[in-house]
């Protein structure tokens, strides 16, 4: 569902403006525009452009959010792992906790994703 205040774009990457998501079509009430037209558009509140047929390139999906993190990978006899922690100071100090003969930082890399 298509909220207003949250942060939308096209499935083809455009960046979208949604005005309001109570507009006057009652099976589209989703109403913005996209970037580089000048055309007010309007969605179905589940943020298709189309209410019948395949996804389309201008159906509304979230922007995604990038995640920066430190990945801890412990490969020890009694357990295999991947843990993701904020910091790397973080993830240090869990690493020593639970394998304290490890060499320092060998088992902890930067990772970054996208939700």
């Amino acid at each position: 569902m298509i909220e207003l205040g949250k942060k939308y774009q096209t499935r083809d990457g455009r960046a979208v403006r949604i005005l309001c998501v109570d507009g006057a079509v009652p099976m589209r009430p989703v109403t913005g525009f996209i970037e580089g037209c000048s055309s007010v558009l309007t969605w179905a509140i589940d943020g298709y452009a189309s209410t019948v047929g395949p996804a389309q390139d201008w159906d509304l999906v979230p922007v995604p959010t990038k995640h920066e993190g430190y990945a801890v990978i412990r490969d020890s006899k009694c357990e295999y792992g991947f843990y993701v922690f904020s910091t790397r100071e973080v993830a240090a100090k869990y690493l020593h906790r639970c394998e304290p003969d490890l060499p320092e930082g060998r088992h902890i890399v930067p990772v970054t994703w996208e939700s």
